[in-house]
């Protein structure tokens, strides 16, 4: 096996993993970035593996160890013998191996740990030693490893592992948020990080210090891009959206845009899933591939599904996988019918409670667009729901009734054609390109699966 230097990247600007808080002021990364259709060589199915905690009776550590080396390595410390707690009930049992060894992964990182505490350093503790955790699978011998170590502000040290046989890892930290890191040759797969995410404290606009929150995920890696994964991802996204329907339902709320019925019977998962793919999505991408595309954001969903992307901050301020305003999503919370988590931070975050504001949104908007749109073929209510979703149901309202909407969205009239204040924004018709492109994918994707 050739041992040349890989660098795992999750991200579009080369970050692994990003510490980005949902309300950091620094950019998000964007992890809008193209996943190439994976090779499969071997389908044989991979053994559960395990991670060991607590060496035998017999072990004595070596100073040096054999596969890591370096004057810095300290003795092995074995701190947690407790089991693995088993991830939460909205996560099916029967996952691929790899996906549960993920899951496994993360739940050990997360013992002991709360994601939601903010931790205020001042300048002073902000220089001390970060600790950045990683657990990893060697994938010759399926041995589970996790080091934790320490970034000195300029490179990371181990200091406790579970086993000797890990490689030379390079871990580098660039400003508050973003982290990478890299090993030789391609047999590790990453299972999660444990790492600080960091939001700036300003006083008159100087930094005084940051906000610190624990983040802990899985990156995205190429090894978890299979039809099993992607299959799950699926089942686990169809799973929330059958829960937000379901408790639609028990509080009987009715539809706005169909008189007479329940939001739970009109609600359409192909346009909610849709439009969740397409605010994570480019249009560049969609237009490359855009069942990729659709698989892509399954994965990310199939390996962190209770945080996958309920930290996307948009540079508007629109948050989670929904990508709702503030405002919107405090418009929404006030209808007592609907039960909304009231916290907008906390609300966008849990995936359920934001899915049921999703649907009820896009009711709303369909019960402001022209009635005319109920009889039109199923595209045209969608393009127009799902430019509402964008740039308001009142634009999209307004357009039809001035008869320029369709000829926009379809091409035939040119944007020198239409008055300023009649043209459809340029975002806005990106929008309907990316709809017509990811839609029929998320259909032939429910046409295989449980989503």
């Amino acid at each position: 096996m050739l041992r040349t230097k890989l660098s795992l990247v999750l991200g579009g600007l080369g970050v692994l993993f990003s510490a980005v808080p949902a309300m950091a002021a620094e950019p998000v990364v964007n992890q809008n970035f193209f996943v190439p259709a994976p090779i499969f060589t071997d389908t044989r199915p991979l053994p559960t593996p395990t991670l060991v905690l607590t060496p035998p009776s017999s072990y004595t550590a070596p100073a040096q160890p054999a596969v890591y080396g370096g004057p810095f390595v300290p003795t092995p410390v074995f701190t947690d013998t407790s089991p693995l707690p088993t991830p939460g009930t909205t996560i099916p049992s029967n996952l691929p191996s790899l996906l549960q060894a993920a899951h496994n992964a993360q739940a050990t990182l997360n013992q002991g740990i709360d994601t939601e505490k903010v931790t205020r350093k001042n300048l002073e503790q902000m220089a001390q030693p970060r600790e950045i955790s990683f657990v990893f699978q060697d994938t010759q011998t399926k041995e589970v490893v996790r080091v934790d170590g320490l970034f000195d502000g300029k490179s990371w040290k181990p200091t406790v592992y579970t086993s000797n046989n890990f490689p030379v890892m390079t871990v580098k930290v660039s400003g508050l948020s973003s982290y990478t890191y890299s090993f030789p040759g391609t047999r590790y797969v990453m299972l999660a990080v444990k790492y600080p995410r960091w939001t700036e404290v300003l006083s008159n606009k100087k930094r005084i210090g940051v906000d610190e929150k624990i983040g802990i995920k899985t990156p995205n890696q190429k090894e978890f891009h299979t039809p099993d994964v992607i299959a799950a991802g699926a089942d686990m996204l169809g799973a929330v959206a059958d829960k937000a329907i379901a408790d639609l339902r028990a509080r009987n709320v009715a539809s706005r845009a169909k008189p007479g019925q329940k939001l739970a019977d009109v609600a359409s998962k192909d346009l909610l899933f849709s439009l969740y793919v397409m605010e994570h999505s480019s249009l560049t991408e969609l237009q490359a591939n855009p069942d990729a595309t659709v698989d892509r954001f399954l994965v990310n969903y199939a390996i962190n599904p209770k945080t996958a992307y309920s930290d996307q901050l948009s540079h508007m301020g629109a948050q989670g996988i929904a990508q709702f305003m503030p405002t919107t999503y405090t418009g929404l919370a006030k209808r007592t019918d609907l039960g909304l988590i009231q916290d907008v931070y906390k609300g966008t975050r849990d995936h359920v409670n934001v899915t049921k504001a999703a649907f009820a949104l896009m009711d709303a908007m369909q019960a402001d667009l022209p009635t005319s749109l109920n009889s039109a073929p199923p595209i045209r209510l969608a393009e127009a729901i799902a430019g509402s979703y964008n740039g308001g149901s009142y634009r999209v309202k307004t357009l039809i009734s001035r008869d320029v909407w369709y000829d926009q969205i379809d091409g035939v009239l040119a944007r020198s054609q239409v008055k300023e204040r009649s043209r459809v924004p340029v975002e806005t018709l990106d929008y309907i390109k990316k709809l017509r492109l990811v839609m029929p994918a998320i259909k032939r994707k429910s046409a295989l699966s449980q989503i």
